[in-house]
C-alpha cells in the first residue's frame, strides 16, 4: 500500500527531526493527539490492546526502514572505498591544503594556503592500516601449550 502526503511528510520529517516522531508527525501536519501515538506507528507493539495493535502502520515503518538502508549505504564508507584512500595516500596520489605563514619583512607577515603531499608518516599509517585489513600483519600474540604447575612442600600443606 502506498503513502499519503501526510505519511510521506512524516517519513520525510522523521529523519530531520533525528528519529523523534512526535516532532516528525506534528511538522507533517498531525494534530498534537494524533502525534502523541506517532512513535506507535513504527513500532510494533506487543500490548495485547487491540487498539494499540491497530496503531501500528507497517508500510511506513517499512518505509523508514528503506529509507534509512538508503543513507546508511550513501554515507557509510565501505571497504573499498576506505581502500582506495589509503592505497592513494600511500602512493603520494592525493594532496591535502595546510596554512603557511610567510614574513613579508618589518615584522609583518601573511598567510597562504600551500598543497602539499602526505608526509612519510601518513604514508607509514596508510600501509599499516591497508595492511590490517587485507590480513598482511596481525598484530594479535597467540599464546598457547601446556603450563605445568608444581606443588612444593607437600608435607607442609594442610588438608
Amino acid at each position: 500500500m502506498a503513502l499519503n502526503l501526510k505519511q510521506e511528510a512524516f517519513v520525510d520529517e522523521y529523519f530531520k527531526h533525528e528519529g523523534n516522531c512526535y516532532a516528525a508527525a506534528i511538522a507533517a501536519g498531525y494534530s498534537k493527539t494524533t502525534a502523541k501515538e506517532a512513535n506507535r506507528w513504527i513500532n510494533k507493539q506487543t500490548l495485547k490492546s487491540p487498539r494499540k495493535k491497530r496503531l501500528y502502520k507497517p508500510e511506513i515503518a517499512a518505509a523508514i526502514d528503506e529509507r534509512r538502508e538508503q543513507l546508511k549505504s550513501e554515507s557509510v564508507a565501505d571497504a573499498q572505498e576506505i581502500m582506495e584512500f589509503h592505497t592513494a595516500v600511500l602512493r603520494n596520489e592525493i594532496t591535502e591544503k595546510v596554512v603557511v605563514v610567510t614574513g613579508d619583512g618589518d615584522g609583518m607577515s601573511s598567510a597562504g594556503l600551500l598543497e602539499k603531499p602526505p608526509s612519510i608518516k601518513d604514508r607509514q599509517g596508510s600501509a599499516d592500516t591497508l595492511a590490517k585489513i587485507l590480513g598482511i600483519i596481525n598484530n594479535k600474540v597467540e599464546v598457547g601449550g601446556a603450563v605445568p604447575v608444581v606443588i612444593s612442600g607437600g608435607e607442609a600443606l594442610d588438608d
